[in-house]
């Protein structure tokens, strides 16, 4: 019986290892969902490196930007990438969220954009979400 009881544990250990590591969807720096946690400019630094891919779920920066007057966002896509990449900033509001911005990046391509106070303001709370099929790298910084 105890045999029984090891080979059933060392099953179910291959199947649940073999469940999260299976898949194309891997986020590095990323979620699945949107952000709850607040970037620290101050002990994070001024620049957040990011990367991350997946063939078909919908990527967001693992955290949320605030107090900041500007932004600086760089985006590479992978040249293995299986299409252009849909990048949006959102700014959360009361009522849910706000589409500040939306650009592509080609496959290969690189996409530097910059948002100023014209666009953005200092408390508002803003993320990023990438859009299948999303293979990239890139960074975001604090202008000032």
């Amino acid at each position: 019986m105890k045999t029984k009881k090891i080979i059933i544990s060392i099953i179910l250990c291959v199947i649940i290892t073999f469940s999260f590591s299976y898949g194309d969807a891997v986020a590095a720096m990323f979620g699945y969902s949107e952000p709850t946690a607040a970037w620290n400019w101050s002990t994070g630094g001024t620049t957040y490196n990011i990367s991350g891919n997946s063939s078909y779920q919908t990527l967001y920066t693992e955290y949320y930007f605030t107090n900041a007057n500007a932004y600086s966002v760089y985006i590479t896509s992978a040249t293995n990438s299986g299409s252009q990449m849909s990048v949006k900033l959102w700014k959360r509001t009361t009522g849910g969220k706000t589409l500040i911005d939306e650009f592509i990046v080609p496959i290969g391509g690189t996409v530097s954009k910059s948002y100023w106070s014209s666009t953005i303001s200092y408390s508002g709370i803003y993320f990023l979400e990438f859009s299948p099929s999303a293979f990239f790298s890139g960074y975001i910084s604090k202008i000032y």
